[in-house]
């Protein structure tokens, strides 16, 4: 329990920035702008989910995405088991959520969607899920294998990953869920054995190097191909003090009650682009223009509230931001909230009656095949 003189002091913590804050106030401006009309057009949102269970050596588990929208909704999901790696398993795990999240964005809608995605451009860009394990792989492929070697590695899963996505195509275009055969990496890892059987490590450590590097591809390769479409970036619940970090003022929202004496709806678009810190490996960068594009001139981005009193979404895109498209943004909005993201959340959760179904099918499995061991203990997570 928290003591008194605990509160008393953040109390005086909070109240003291509150005073600092306002008196930087008298010094910034921002444009906060009235929104303009709604104007209608056709979207798709995504988001995506897992669900996994740790047991004593493994880990069980599934992701999916889920796409709700103007049109048919469809589904995509990934089932696999993992030996236990408390560095990397569940960066994996998460990696493999957003590739599929991409993908179904990919496919859905013609070019004249708006894509919804949950979350910033800029953090998939930066540095998504097990990254500094993969810019670690490619450099130690490098140093084991040689640079034509691991060119020829690249060149190959990327030859893979263009037939890969043919085929996926036409399943989701006949298909409302499509289950199997949605991660190359995990289901091709074989084909490339001449690769991790001429490193020095032992054999487990030389394929999980060569599966983490396929991994962070096919995510590069995801990102690269959904960037062809149109697509908003929504940051929900985005903290003020990030924003204002962003922006070079202190709380945006204490500078919109100081203005407005409310919780005013509007938006704000900043001059600058935000910026991407980071730079593809040499050897992969020829592969994936998109993500070099927004990486060399940063992401778009703008700030709404769609009601008042309600959130300040950071919203980021592939499109300039203007007028027009935060009209079309609104033409989507209910209750201050994208009416379609919502439904996306809500459909994609992994099904907990279907997860367990695939618990007791491996457990049985494993005890069938005298490996009981690795099933003693459980830790359940749905996400």
């Amino acid at each position: 329990m928290i003591s008194k003189e605990n509160i008393e002091r953040i109390v005086k913590v909070l109240k003291e920035d509150l005073r600092r804050y306002e008196e930087e106030l008298k010094h910034k401006k921002i444009e906060w702008n009235e929104l303009p009309q709604k104007k209608e057009c056709k979207c798709y949102a995504v988001d995506g989910s897992l669900g996994r269970e740790r047991l004593s050596g493994t880990i069980l588990y599934s992701v999916a995405s889920y796409a709700f929208g103007c049109g048919k909704s469809k589904y995509l999901s990934h089932t696999n088991a993992l030996i236990y790696n408390y560095r990397i398993s569940d960066q994996i795990i998460r990696l493999q959520m957003e590739t599929l999240e991409n993908k179904l964005a990919y496919f859905v809608g013609d070019s004249n969607y708006l894509i919804f995605m949950d979350g910033t451009l800029t953090g998939s860009l930066t540095r998504p899920p097990v990254y500094p394990e993969c810019i670690e792989g490619i450099k130690t492929i490098n140093k084991e294998l040689g640079e034509s070697k691991l060119k020829e590695m690249i060149k190959e899963f990327i030859e893979l990953l263009d037939s890969h996505y043919l085929e996926l195509e036409d399943k989701i275009k006949e298909n409302k869920k499509v289950r199997e055969n949605t991660i190359l990496s995990d289901n091709i890892l074989e084909n490339f054995e001449e690769y991790y059987r001429e490193m020095s490590f032992n054999l487990e450590e030389s394929r999980e190097i060569i599966h983490v590097v396929l991994n962070y591809l096919e995510y590069l390769y995801s990102l690269d191909k959904v960037l062809n479409k149109k697509l908003v970036y929504v940051a929900k619940s985005f903290y003020s003090r990030v924003i204002s970090e962003k922006l070079d003022i202190p709380l945006i929202e204490l500078y919109i009650l100081k203005n407005f004496n409310e919780e005013k709806e509007g938006y704000f678009i900043p001059k600058e682009r935000a910026k991407v810190s980071h730079r593809l490996p040499e050897a992969i960068e020829k592969y994936f223009p998109n993500i070099n594009k927004y990486i060399n001139l940063g992401v778009p981005l703008a700030f709404i509230r769609a009601m008042k009193g309600g959130y300040i979404f950071n919203i980021q895109s592939n499109l300039d931001i203007d007028e027009e498209l935060i009209s079309n943004i609104l033409s989507h909005v209910v209750s201050g909230y994208i009416y379609p993201l919502k439904k996306a959340h809500e459909g994609v959760k992994i099904e907990k009656r279907w997860f367990d179904e695939l618990v007791r099918e491996l457990t049985f499995k494993l005890k069938k095949e005298g490996l009981g061991a690795y099933i003693k203990y459980g830790r359940y997570i749905l996400e």
